[in-house]
């Protein structure tokens, strides 16, 4: 029996962060038997048969029923990478919600004063420098001790303040990037798919 077209792909296996990269997690998904071949697959493939008839395959099972191996091959990689950036999605949303959050904590917190201290180099030439708590000494070697000073040695003392509180390593810039382009390619990836499901079989 020929499959005559794709009416979904979805890959239903969770996916966890990995060092630099999102994988699947071996189990993870909702296992399905194969109407034609009776094994379990985590790759859903909903057809329509040339009799009518709907089934749920897996991709090899697709490939017998005479479906292009290409086409298989495309869309079972669209469907992985769909449910992949959707992980991914989620997770640097949730870190940016986290971020937020203890930026507010920080933003709370009592700030201490400014300390004006002075540097001395080996031929004797001294200037002044400023620190926050411990937000580490910023010299004032050139125009002495300006705004721009004071906002370097305060941001200093808030990163270390956020440090403290998560183990998000992103800012909010970056995030929000991230976040934007991933949305991005979860798009072109979902309307690839969508395509994929006029495909006629051979």
């Amino acid at each position: 029996m020929k499959i005559v077209k794709i009416i979904s792909v979805v890959d239903t296996r969770e996916y966890e962060e990995q060092g630099d990269s999102f994988v699947p997690i071996p189990g993870s998904g909702n296992p399905n038997t194969c109407s034609r071949c009776g094994r379990d697959h985590e790759i859903h493939w909903t057809v329509l048969l040339e009799d009518g008839q709907e089934a749920v395959v897996g991709g090899s099972c697709a490939k017998s029923y005479s479906l292009d191996f290409r086409l298989i091959q495309g869309a079972e990689r669209q469907a992985s990478r769909r449910k992949r950036l959707a992980a991914e999605l989620s997770t640097y949303e949730k870190r940016l919600q986290e971020l937020e959050r203890v930026i507010v904590e920080v933003g709370a917190l009592q700030q201490p004063d400014f300390t004006i201290g002075e540097m001395t180099l080996k031929d004797g030439t001294k200037f002044p420098t400023i620190s926050l708590g411990d937000s580490g000494e910023v010299w004032c070697q050139f125009e002495g001790i300006t705004l721009e000073r004071k906002q370097l040695a305060f941001s200093s003392w808030v990163s270390k303040r956020i440090s403290e509180r998560t183990k998000v390593k992103e800012n909010v810039h970056q995030l929000k990037a991230m976040i934007q382009t991933t949305k991005k390619s979860l798009d072109n990836v979902s309307e690839k798919l969508s395509n994929v499901g006029c495909a006629k079989g051979n």
